[in-house]
């Protein structure tokens, strides 16, 4: 039994911005979304409108998750070369933006509902937060995958690392 680890980006929102079938309006947001820094206005408003976009971007990656999702393609492009591999847990390592966190929870949906594979998020706070927060963000991210790591292995559990987000 394998256990995958994958870091979330914002490839999904950069891909909606260059192939959503939506107007070229809320592709140009889209694209702002995938570029938002922390804490910033666009941040905020990821937050505030995410939800109302969830479905079209959802109905987006599970037609083609490959294209829509850097991370769904690494994945799926490495599961698919093994006969069943079965997979008992995914681990999913969004940063503390509310793009990341958009993008984790469409990825969490997808693979519930179209792989039927648990999933566990675990957020990552200080990445993408500045250089001056970086020895935190290493340090968390670490300790995190750290304890992933220590928990599959004690279970005897394989482990797979994706940093594709």
């Amino acid at each position: 039994m394998w256990v995958h680890v994958f870091t979330v980006g914002t490839s999904i929102l950069q891909n909606m911005s260059r192939f959503g079938k939506v107007s070229q309006d809320i592709r140009d947001m889209f694209g702002r979304w995938s570029r938002a820094l922390p804490g910033s206005g666009t941040d905020y408003e990821i937050c505030d409108r995410g939800s109302e976009f969830f479905s079209i971007i959802y109905d987006h990656v599970r037609s083609d998750p490959r294209s829509m999702s850097a991370e769904l393609n690494a994945f799926i492009g490495i599961t698919s070369k093994r006969i069943a591999i079965p997979i008992k847990k995914i681990h999913l390592l969004p940063t503390a933006t509310c793009s990341s966190k958009l993008c984790s929870t469409i990825i969490e949906k997808y693979l519930r509902e179209s792989r039927n594979i648990d999933v566990e998020v675990h957020e990552i706070k200080y990445i993408g937060l500045g250089p001056e927060n970086l020895d935190e963000a290493l340090l968390e991210l670490l300790d995190k995958l750290s304890n992933i790591v220590t928990n599959a292995k004690r279970e005897k559990l394989r482990i797979a690392i994706n940093l594709t987000g």
